[in-house]
């Protein structure tokens, strides 16, 4: 898919969507919908501001990311560059014990490879969280970070506005955002709460995005809390048994 095909050159150009966008001159939200397979977002506009960007890509070779086999293209279809053996190595994909994919940048700071979570997937990922062979098979999206963590992340797109209250904390429609996880050993304690206010909470019968403000830990029950104060969003109770993970929001970034 063109998707996975241009993701691809995002992780070799250690850009995240933002980056790459602006970089060529396009609005993030056609990234982002290019990077799930909008193929009528992918036009030779795009290819040749990529190509006048980044000198290593041909038109042609960006062009034929459109193609309909999946393969990503050989080589052969980039232009050549007169680089050295100790560039071409100087910033290694390192992968950590739970699968995170991580790559210096120049800054100091770590671009970070996960899977993410399409709204439209995540009724099958409440059945599939645990299979590796079906994480392996979701886009993966990036996220610049400032330190190279051990846990298990994931990305999950965020479809309504009850996160949205328009303030600088809010997680509007259209979001992706990073969750690490808390493994379930930590659910008897109190949980931080205080120190991470968002949560993606994978429940049996959903996924949400919402504020954890109250953790019963005799009882095992939090109080879930919208930013948005419209009537229809409410507080609400849930019993962690019912529970498969808990991530931390650790950081956002929109289409």
């Amino acid at each position: 898919m063109v998707g996975d095909k241009l993701n691809s050159i995002l992780i070799s150009l250690g850009l995240t969507p933002e980056e790459f966008a602006h970089e060529i001159g396009v609005g993030k939200s056609s990234v982002y919908k290019i990077l799930r397979g909008d193929t009528k977002k992918f036009s030779r506009n795009i290819a040749e501001r990529i190509a006048h960007n980044y000198d290593q890509y041909s038109v042609q070779f960006i062009l034929s990311l459109n193609k309909n086999d999946t393969s990503i293209p050989s080589e052969s279809y980039f232009k050549k560059l007169d680089t050295s053996d100790s560039d071409k190595d100087q910033n290694p994909v390192i992968v950590t014990k739970s699968g995170s994919r991580y790559r210096e940048l120049p800054n100091g700071k770590w671009l970070l490879s996960v899977p993410l979570i399409p709204y439209k997937a995540q009724a099958s990922y409440i059945n599939h969280f645990n299979d590796a062979e079906w994480i392996s098979e979701q886009m993966e999206v990036t996220f610049v970070v400032d330190i190279k963590g051990q846990g298990v992340y994931r990305a999950f797109e965020i479809v309504n506005d009850s996160m949205d209250d328009d303030s600088k904390r809010s997680i509007p429609s259209g979001s992706i955002v990073l969750g690490r996880e808390l493994g379930k050993q930590h659910w008897k304690d109190q949980l931080r709460i205080n120190h991470y206010n968002n949560w993606i909470i994978v429940h049996q019968d959903t996924i949400l995005c919402k504020e954890i403000i109250k953790h019963d830990s005799a009882k095992g029950i939090i109080t879930c809390h919208s930013l948005n104060d419209s009537p229809e969003y409410s507080d609400f109770e849930i019993n962690l048994n019912e529970v498969k993970q808990l991530f931390n929001i650790i950081k956002k970034q929109m289409e």
